[in-house]
């Protein structure tokens, strides 16, 4: 997610399900509800993926493309 009118929400994993979506969010703070709120409404269907791909991030960059926030999910298995 950019913050500004050319910005977007960045999803770079797994590869081949990388997308970016256009988002204009007013300030800093509003990226980042808005990033969060994005979040938990894809959590499920990513959880079920996470056996494919054990990370899944979510970028809040600025309009440079300077990231500003990470939202990270990863999924470990420890032996007994």
């Amino acid at each position: 997610m950019l913050l500004g009118p050319h910005g977007a929400l960045h999803i770079p994993n797994p590869p081949r399900l990388s997308c970016d979506l256009p988002v204009d969010s007013p300030d800093d703070d509003a990226a980042w509800d808005e990033a969060a709120a994005a979040c938990g409404d894809m959590i499920r269907d990513t959880i079920a993926r996470l056996g494919d791909s054990p990370e899944w991030r979510l970028e809040v960059a600025d309009a440079s493309g300077t990231i500003r926030h990470l939202f990270r999910l990863t999924a470990e298995t420890f032996d007994p």
